[in-house]
């Protein structure tokens, strides 16, 4: 079934540094929104669902005819609806124009698509395609190509040279249409997504941000801010020398002579944490040495103050991992803060951590629980359908079960444990 997390804010007045308006559309939007669920409840599944969907929109026009439309993973608790095409949606704001665009599909094809813009509150078909599976052509829809500003023998290119399993704002994208470049980017650029153990390259963002004197005094305020007390950060890079790695010793010559060639023009990078002792002595110790929480810090750092920056969308999942909650509650803080977040970046996370789930922190409309019903399917609630009071202690609530989302811990199971195990 459908599942929907909405960023428009309710009319409540509490926590107004945590919303934004966006005056042409008259509405008021979230700068964040968190997801609490017990294990296995589908809350990553939320996030691998939108870093699918850009995935999709990002490589299908790369793709060949007949390959498999990657990211697409169906329910798998009923045989019939694995048959059925996955539907992802996404309505955003790009330079004060609202989009919506869509598609469904399977592993093999498209089987709908849809692209609307909102320029001033009236609805622009871009395009729209249906799959007809009885004659299996498409049925198409796009103003005679107004809005892409497409002639009729360019609309005709598009749609003769787009495969079914490729999406058309793909392929229009890579026929150098300039009017869906707005809408393409904001996926490719502006919408970013984390697993559980971060960006890939959040590191190397973070380093490329200390290489600005003004950047590298913010992170430094932002690591001290969050009690991890460094006075400077050297970064040393150096050519790749085998000779170096011990572990090759044991290496055939040949495997040996590969690897030096495939790295010859690699260079390493070497990160210190410098430190002032109150001798005035200083110590540097290496990233790879400093705890976890630390280097998850150092790699989030980079990309999210590059979101802050830039108004970026930051999807993650599982924030909390190897941060301490007052190290949560201040990276929360940053995205609510009107003047940090000055270009209305939003954070949507995924957490287990209960420290941070009050009302000083966020609003009502902020907090969404993910829960299995019946056959296996996540539900997305928000907090708002259970009408907390303004007084309530929601995390107390929330661990006795009012919302849901908590796995199921109950005397019994324990007594069939300790049956089981014979004590």
């Amino acid at each position: 079934d459908e599942t929907k997390l909405s960023m428009i804010a309710t009319a409540d007045k509490d926590n107004l540094d945590n919303i934004m308006s966006m005056d042409t559309y008259k509405l008021n939007l979230l700068k964040s929104a968190v997801v609490y669920g017990s294990n296995g409840a589908g809350k990553s599944n939320l996030i691998k669902a939108l870093s699918a969907m850009k995935s999709i929109v990002l490589s299908s026009s790369k793709e060949q005819r007949g390959d498999e439309i990657k990211g697409i993973e169906p329910f798998v608790f009923d045989v019939q609806d694995r048959k059925l095409p996955a539907l992802f949606e996404v309505i955003f704001i790009v330079d004060g124009v609202r989009y919506q665009y869509g598609f469904s599909a399977t592993k093999t094809k498209i089987y709908e698509e849809w692209l609307y813009a909102f320029p001033k509150a009236a609805k622009r078909t871009w395009f729209t395609r249906f799959l007809n599976e009885e004659s299996d052509s498409y049925e198409w829809e796009y103003t005679d190509g107004k809005y892409l500003k497409a002639s009729k023998d360019k609309m005709k290119l598009y749609i003769d040279t787009t495969r079914d399993n490729e999406l058309f704002l793909s392929k229009i994208i890579q026929l150098n249409n300039k009017e869906a470049i707005p809408v393409f980017d904001w996926f490719k650029s502006e919408l970013k997504c984390a697993g559980i153990e971060g960006w890939n390259d959040g590191k190397n963002v973070t380093l490329n941000f200390l290489e600005s004197e003004d950047k590298k005094k913010l992170i430094l305020g932002f690591l001290n801010d969050m009690d991890i007390q460094v006075s400077d950060i050297k970064v040393k890079e150096e050519k790749f020398d085998i000779s170096k790695l011990d572990l090759l010793n044991d290496m055939p010559d040949d495997l040996k002579q590969k690897i030096a060639h495939d790295l010859s023009d690699g260079t390493l990078v070497e990160t210190q944490f410098l430190r002032k002792l109150k001798d005035e002595k200083i110590i540097g110790l290496d990233l790879d040495e400093e705890s976890d929480g630390t280097q998850k810090i150092f790699s989030l750092l980079g990309p999210f103050l590059d979101a802050l920056e830039k108004g970026y969308v930051v999807v993650i999942d599982e924030l909390h991992n190897s941060l301490h909650p007052l190290l949560l509650k201040y990276i929360v803080s940053l995205f609510h803060d009107k003047d940090i977040n000055t270009k209305n970046a939003q954070l949507l996370f995924t957490t287990h951590e209960t420290e941070i789930l009050n009302q000083d922190i966020f609003r009502r409309d902020q907090i969404w629980f993910c829960d299995k019903d019946g056959t296996f399917a996540s539900q997305l609630i928000p907090l708002t359908d259970y009408k907390p009071r303004k007084s309530e202690k929601l995390s107390k609530g929330y661990l006795n079960g009012r919302y849901g989302g908590i796995p199921l811990l109950e005397e019994d199971i324990k007594l069939s444990i300790k049956k089981l195990m014979g004590l």
